[in-house]
């Protein structure tokens, strides 16, 4: 759970004269070779941060003996104030911090300490997208004895995949009218003078009535806002608060949803509240001057520099790096140039040191641009993805390389590893390279996986079972056996297919058989979940985590739902139970993230189908890239496929056809 917020934003009074806009910096000394010249300070709420020289020393940084002018103090890319005080052993910089107003990839907002000046860090790209919703206000440094001080309040308890593609996921709590929640607060420092309130909502519900929703707002008792307006989206409600009604210790704040607009249903998220009042300054001793969440040495370079290119580049996490080398040697000897960053490294370069999977494309694209040619052709994510990246859900499942949130037709929000192969521009064309993920929480897991794929390739002696093909049709649905039998055809090969009868018991030993005996390929074509195929059960995570076919892995497809769904924070998918299956499990597989319907998914299965019926060795990036770029259209479902549909594996495994 997350804490309410509550912020005073401009706490302290720091004389105008002792703010250092960051200027004239080329003409700044250098500092001795043995001290970092950059840091990174983490913080998470608003208000004035203070580092010291001593926290600073700890992580290479000598501010002992730097004069302000040789400072330089950003976020974001853009200057921020600061303050330098003491002298010596007894220095620190002083700052006000502002936690990012918005993001559903982390709560941390990233300064950048330099000494001397040097690039912000941001690489030749700014990944940063705008947010269209309304932002958290801000209020800057004054030196007056008052200053507007800006509480913001906000709890995110609940997600809701299915908001719109404008919303914010995460929200506080929701209003089903009639209905009313109460919020108690503290205004430290309030003095006399006017304020104003800013509640955030999301209306979830439209009627032919107009208005559709009415929020009633009283704060002490006093009435503050009557809040009416029309339709499903997002909505700013701003009032002023009277002289006189706020108080230092405790408020009471109710939001009232009275149910009488005549709308069959009237239902609000509430976001997040914000409250602007007049607050005495720092200079009566009443500010409290905060710690940042964490101090670390920064990589200063301005991008990940590559210069002998590379073919295969692997993001991961610093934890993971000893268990790839058998994979990178490999590969290497292979004769591909493999690059391996950390993805901290990575967020350094292209997003300013914050958590945005926008840094991971933004690499790609500078790769394919700048590195030396070729360009690379796979781009291989070592580790899992959550979509709860800040923990509130408390799940098992972190994230340690992330995906990218998009928003679909039946799933509304789920990750999508293939956006990164996109142009950053939302132009509707295929992916420019192959993309494929490792989904490992932990480094055993990931050494399974390396492990996995290294055996598959040196595999030696009778590999005839690599030319046995499973699809297995779901009964619910006619559609189901018809396409299974149309990929068939389009591969062009004998191929055992299994439609369920009664109970599913012959689809169960049909696929018992296949993983006990080989087959290159195994397919499902039916209704599924994050955890299993066919409402018979058919297969499921209990069952695959007890897979032994250690030596005949296959490749699954599944034209099902979720059953690729790696983001999930507190369960594991199927498709990520086969990958990380010690004993044996699957070797790769192309699953989807998001629920679909079959007329969707029926376009890249026979596109897939194609491209596995070419011969020779290829890798499987490769072959699921060409079934991605058959498909007719780049919109809409299709649009929707493409998108999720991720390959759990290396892309640049290879397997013979």
């Amino acid at each position: 759970m997350r804490p309410i917020r509550t912020h005073p934003s401009s706490i302290a009074a720091l004389a105008v004269s002792c703010l250092v806009l960051l200027a004239l910096l080329s003409a700044c000394a250098a500092p001795p070779a043995e001290h970092a010249v950059a840091v990174k300070i983490s913080i998470e709420e608003d208000g004035i941060y203070q580092v010291t020289a001593a926290e600073l020393e700890r992580v290479g940084f000598d501010l002992a003996s730097a004069s302000a002018d040789q400072l330089a103090l950003s976020t974001g890319g853009s200057p921020v104030a600061f303050e330098l005080v003491g002298r010596g052993q007894d220095a620190a910089v002083r700052f006000q911090g502002l936690q990012l107003s918005a993001g559903s990839y982390t709560a941390r907002n990233i300064y950048w300490l330099r000494r001397p000046p040097a690039s912000d860090g941001a690489g030749p790209q700014d990944s940063a997208e705008a947010d269209p919703r309304p932002q958290p206000s801000r209020t800057p440094i004054s030196a007056t004895g008052v200053v507007t001080a800006t509480l913001h309040l906000e709890k995110n308890l609940a997600y809701e995949s299915q908001a719109e593609a404008f919303a914010d996921r995460w929200y506080w709590q929701a209003l089903f009218a009639p209905a009313e929640t109460a919020i108690s607060f503290a205004a430290p420092g309030v003095v006399a003078g006017p304020g104003e309130l800013r509640v955030f909502v999301i209306s979830e519900s439209s009627a032919p009535t107009d208005p559709d929703h009415r929020l009633l707002i009283f704060l002490n008792g006093a009435f503050v806002s009557d809040a009416a307006w029309d339709g499903a989206r997002p909505h700013l409600v701003t009032a002023a608060i009277p002289d006189g009604i706020l108080k230092a210790d405790e408020n009471k704040l109710i939001i009232r949803a009275p149910g009488d607009t005549g709308a069959i249903a009237d239902s609000v998220h509430l976001q997040w509240v914000e409250v602007a009042y007049p607050r005495t300054s720092a200079a009566d001793g009443s500010a409290t001057v905060l710690s940042p969440v964490a101090v670390t040495a920064a990589t200063e370079s301005s991008l990940p520099d590559w210069p002998g290119g590379a073919d295969l580049v692997i993001v991961t996490v610093p934890r993971f790096r000893d268990a790839l080398k058998p994979l990178v040697e490999a590969r290497t000897a292979q004769g591909l140039r493999v690059a391996v960053l950390d993805v901290e490294q990575v967020y350094d370069a292209f997003s300013h040191g914050r958590v945005d999977p926008a840094a991971i494309q933004a690499l790609m694209r500078h790769a394919r641009q700048e590195w030396p040619a070729p360009a690379p052709a796979y781009l291989l994510l070592a580790g899992d993805a959550s979509y709860d990246p800040m923990g509130w859900l408390g799940g098992t499942e972190s994230d340690l390389v992330p995906t990218r949130s998009v928003y679909t037709a039946f799933s509304g929000w789920t990750g999508s590893d293939v956006w990164y192969a996109l142009p950053d521009d939302g132009r509707a064309t295929p992916p420019a390279f192959a993309v494929g993920r490792f989904p490992a929480q932990t480094v055993d897991q990931l050494a399974v996986m390396v492990q996995k794929t290294l055996d598959y390739e040196r595999q030696a002696g009778d590999l005839g079972w690599r030319s046995n093909t499973l699809l297995v049709a779901d009964n619910d649905e006619p559609g189901f056996a018809e396409e299974a039998a149309a990929f068939a055809g389009r591969l062009g090969r004998p191929t055992q297919q299994v439609t369920l009868e009664g109970d599913g018991t012959n689809a169960r030993e049909a696929l018992e058989a296949s993983f006990r005996d080989g087959a290159g390929l195994i397919g499902y074509f039916g209704h599924g979940s994050l955890t299993l195929w066919a409402q018979e059960k058919v297969f499921d995570v209990a069952t695959a985590a007890k897979l032994d076919n250690a030596g005949r892995l296959p490749i699954v497809f599944t034209v099902t739902c979720l059953s690729g769904f790696f983001e999930h924070p507190t369960t594991v998918s199927l498709g990520e139970v086969l990958l990380r299956q010690p004993g044996g499990g699957a070797v790769a597989a192309l699953v989807p993230s998001s629920a679909a319907v079959l007329t969707d998914q029926r376009l890249l299965a026979l596109g897939l189908a194609g491209a596995l019926a070419t011969s020779g060795t290829r890798a499987i990036g490769d072959i699921v890239l060409d079934a991605q770029r058959s498909l007719p259209e780049q919109t809409g479902g299709v649009r929707d496929i493409l998108l999720t549909f991720n390959l759990l594996g290396d892309p640049s495994l290879k397997i013979a056809r």
